[in-house]
């Protein structure tokens, strides 16, 4: 009897007894048991994580406020900047041609591009957060332009269409004109056109030729 009782006992811990199969005829399960998946290997499963693209973003920014690992530098107005030369190089395709193609480039001097128009684009680049305002857009959107950034170029239009006042209205028309932007053209003529008593009474007025005003009635026309 003894013995009989070992080899039950040894049939409990046989895998095949817990097969699907057998288990299926076992009573129904409770609510709260837990289903454990028995084919092996298990399926793929990807897991991704939404708060990796801030988090990794802010602890690069953080590494660039410390100069920690940074590999390049960028130069506005005599301000020098330290960067990480692939953070620079995903968000503009200037930099992009200048650290790829270069013979190991890590300092470049921009002429043409202020310190507060870099500033905006780097804080940009490492937060994916640009904040215009009127006296920074136009110094951002030259950059923008100069480092082949089509998104904060298109921030600086829209801005800059939502802004336009009586005051500025003739400077944006100059400033969309000499840039090529046509949207922004429209919307300043158009504006022009609607309250041109106002703007006439601006200084900016005086700047503006006849034929321009004559234009820019007949373009909308």
């Amino acid at each position: 009897m003894a013995a009989a009782s070992s080899s039950n006992s040894h049939q409990g811990l046989n895998p095949t007894n817990h097969s699907p199969r057998s288990m299926s005829s076992a009573s129904p399960r409770s609510p709260r048991q837990r289903v454990y998946n028995h084919d092996y290997p298990p399926p793929n499963k990807t897991f991704t994580s939404e708060s990796h693209p801030n988090d990794m973003l802010g602890s690069l920014n953080s590494l660039r406020i410390e100069k920690l690992l940074c590999d390049g530098t960028v130069i506005a107005n005599g301000t020098h900047y330290m960067i990480h030369r692939a953070v620079l190089a995903s968000c503009s395709d200037y930099f992009k041609t200048i650290f790829t193609t270069g013979n190991g480039i890590r300092e470049v001097e921009l002429p043409q591009v202020t310190t507060e128009g870099l500033e905006a684009i780097l804080e940009y680049c490492y937060t994916s957060q640009i904040t215009l305002m009127l006296e920074n857009v136009e110094s951002v959107l030259h950059a923008a332009i100069q480092l082949d950034m089509k998104t904060i170029t298109n921030h600086c239009v829209e801005y800059l269409q939502t802004a336009i006042c009586s005051d500025n209205a003739i400077h944006i028309l100059f400033l969309a004109d000499r840039l090529k932007f046509t949207s922004l053209l429209k919307v300043a003529q158009e504006y022009i056109i609607d309250n041109f008593v106002d703007v006439a009474q601006t200084q900016s007025y005086q700047l503006l030729k006849s034929d321009q005003v004559h234009g820019s009635c007949n373009r909308t026309g």
